[in-house]
């Protein structure tokens, strides 16, 4: 029971093992197709926005300082001239003929007084207008381009940031399974240690076989010897029927697979079955725990056969002073056994075969694939065992029969 234990843990590692190496192979080809072209063209792209800006800022400042170096407007040197040259040109008229003029030139100076006035104030305030438009514009300017900043940065950064998400979890999940196969490996490790004292014991058991010549003087008659096999023989027979009870197990999971066969072709026709995922998750559990229990009383059956026949033929051996086995006698023992093993094999070759076809390639789930694959496991432990009994035989009972 340890070693068939321990090769299912080793079993669940090998899993685990090739999950993690999947998921790792998974995140390269993720990675591998990232376009580094397009981060390059999105950094030259805000390179070329933020050199706007700093444009736009300068010419925003040039602006400021152009406004405030002509809070004060005044008039042009050329136009003061022609001022002071109509000036003294009207003087000149008063001068000559102060009657006449004195009435048109008042309503000249007040004109020209009116003009400069004009000069004066209009023209600055004209043109600070047309700096406040300017400046207007180029704050409209600075935020459109702000805004295209921020739009296509947020629009490109967000897959790329869900995507390095589904990255992390990723490694994460990876982490946590290399840290549960690091575990296992420890457990693998501590029964390791645990079964070497065991294996020195087989190894002791090994060189039994040449203390048997010195039993073969306590040897009896060979009537115990018949009477121990008629006895052994009965043990046979009714382990038998323990075997006949576990073949009507399995095809009562045959039929819980065929049953649970038709309920999920029913969820992929959408005729609407009841059946939830739920309902098919406990059935497969069910299912597993059912070979699960089949497996350790298959194993405990064989381990109980091996202990009786190592025991009946020790205690065959101490009891026995005199006499020989005739070869008639192995063969009678080996016909035996090699039916027993036979029968044995032969009727858990067919409930799992009867499992292969009442499944049928249809199934897919995952669960139904992994309990295949341990049902046939077990046949291959339950081989390995017959393989083992059959060398046991041919190791020691030659060695009785001298």
């Amino acid at each position: 029971m340890t070693k068939e234990t321990d090769d299912l843990r080793l079993l669940s590692i090998d899993k685990r093992l090739v999950d993690a190496e999947l998921t790792l192979n998974e995140i390269s080809s993720k990675l591998k197709s990232f376009d580094a072209t397009v981060f390059s063209e999105i950094k030259q792209r805000q390179d070329d926005l933020e050199d706007l800006v700093l444009v736009d800022n300068a010419g925003v400042i040039e602006l400021k300082k152009m406004l405030e170096g002509t809070s004060q407007q005044q008039a042009p040197d050329e136009l003061k001239a022609k001022v002071e040259q109509l000036g003294s040109e009207i003087e000149t008229l008063k001068q000559s003929k102060p009657e006449a003029i004195a009435a048109p030139s008042e309503d000249l100076k007040k004109y020209v007084d009116d003009k400069l006035s004009a000069i004066n104030v209009q023209q600055p305030v004209t043109g600070n207008e047309d700096v406040k438009n300017e400046l207007m514009l180029t704050k409209s300017r600075i935020s459109a381009l702000e805004k295209s900043i921020t739009e296509p940065k947020e629009q490109l950064t967000k897959p790329v940031l869900d995507e390095l998400q589904s990255i992390h979890e990723e490694l994460l999940t990876v982490k946590s399974k290399v840290a549960s196969t690091e575990k296992f490996a420890q457990e693998i490790n501590t029964r390791v240690d645990d079964i070497e004292p065991s294996l020195s014991h087989v190894e002791t058991m090994t060189s039994f076989g040449t203390t048997l010549k010195d039993a073969e003087s306590k040897m009896k008659t060979m009537a115990d010897m018949m009477s121990r096999m008629d006895a052994l023989k009965s043990e046979i027979q009714e382990k038998t029927s323990r075997v006949s009870s576990l073949y009507q197990l399995i095809q009562s999971n045959s039929k819980n697979i065929v049953a649970l066969q038709n309920e999920v072709k029913n969820l992929h026709a959408g005729t609407g079955s009841a059946v939830s995922t739920q309902q098919l998750k406990d059935a497969v559990t069910q299912m597993n725990q059912q070979m699960n229990d089949m497996s350790r009383r298959l194993e405990g059956n064989r381990l109980f056969l091996m202990d009786m026949f190592k025991d009946d033929i020790n205690k065959a051996i101490t009891q026995l002073d005199q006499g020989r086995i005739y070869a008639n006698i192995n063969k009678m023992i080996e016909t035996k056994l090699a039916r027993f093993g036979a029968a044995y094999d032969d009727k858990i070759k067919q409930a799992v075969k009867t499992m292969e076809d009442d499944i049928g390639p249809s199934i897919m789930d995952e669960q139904m694939i992994e309990l295949v694959n341990r049902t046939l496991y077990l046949e291959t432990r339950l081989s390995t065992l017959e393989k083992t009994i059959k060398d046991f035989r041919q190791t020691t009972m030659p060695i009785i029969i001298e």
